[in-house]
């Protein structure tokens, strides 16, 4: 295709052609107080290239590139839930983390949301979800119907 000034555009996939995914957790999840958790996102709506791993939870694309990439948690423990977190992780070290820190224990539910932009190598390079939480063991919440606990992505560019 041409850039706006009518140069080429370089360095760029066919349309469709780069690793898609997106994973869920298919049941609930307990995870323990104060203890970052993996989420086990066992099912999936699809994945263009089985780039997930349902076993290992892991999105380990094989093309190199900037991948958008969408975190979600949910979960409760009725009223006493303090800390929410969600955590998204690059070969085992947080690349990302959003959620709600408060005083006291004062929610029901939590629900945290983080979308990066990052670099993956196309060969080792892998992406992972955590959840984190204080005010009792929580229970993620997953269904396959509406699941609300997730980790999504696609290539947005090539490498």
């Amino acid at each position: 295709g041409l850039a706006g000034d009518g140069s080429q555009l370089t360095n760029l996939p066919a349309a469709g052609n780069g690793p898609a995914f997106s994973a869920y957790l298919s049941a609930t999840q307990t995870i323990t107080n104060a203890t970052w958790t993996k989420v086990a996102l066992n099912a999936e709506d699809f994945d263009t290239n089985s780039n997930y791993d349902i076993s290992t939870y892991r999105f380990t694309p094989t093309v190199a590139g900037y991948y958008s990439i969408t975190g979600s948690v949910s979960g409760g423990v009725g009223g006493n839930l303090q800390n929410f977190f969600v955590r998204i992780s690059k070969n085992g070290t947080a690349v990302a983390e959003f959620g709600y820190a408060y005083t006291s224990a004062v929610l029901d539910d939590g629900v945290a949301i983080h979308t990066l932009l990052i670099s993956l190598n196309g060969s080792t390079d892998y992406i992972e979800l955590y959840a984190y939480q204080t005010g009792g063991a929580t229970g993620l919440y997953g269904n396959g119907s509406n699941p609300s606990t997730r980790l999504s992505g696609f290539l947005a560019r090539a490498a």
